[in-house]
């Protein structure tokens, strides 16, 4: 069981040490690395995953609404070219 675990139970002591160590606006940011080292500790096939996924989704978070959507409106834009190009053959 996880919970009996040793690496466990010093990898959650660390995470809340560190998430009221830091000021609230980092806090999410503590709580991504933590994720990461557990899935690094426990999952270490998919780290890579979600590390990658991680990472995204803090580039996403700071490009801001606008760019994100004209972002998803080029690639759409490229989509409907494709399939525009395969529907006239």
């Amino acid at each position: 069981m996880i919970f009996t675990d040793l690496r466990f139970l010093l990898l959650f002591a660390c995470c809340w040490l560190s998430f009221f160590a830091v000021p609230p606006a980092r806090r999410s940011a503590v709580l991504a690395v933590w994720g990461s080292v557990f899935y690094v500790t426990y999952a270490g096939a998919w780290a890579i995953l979600v590390v990658a996924l991680v990472v995204s989704v803090v580039y996403f978070a700071t490009i801001g609404k606008n760019q994100f959507y004209s972002l998803l409106d080029t690639v759409s834009g490229v989509f409907d070219t494709i399939g525009n190009n395969y529907l006239r053959k």
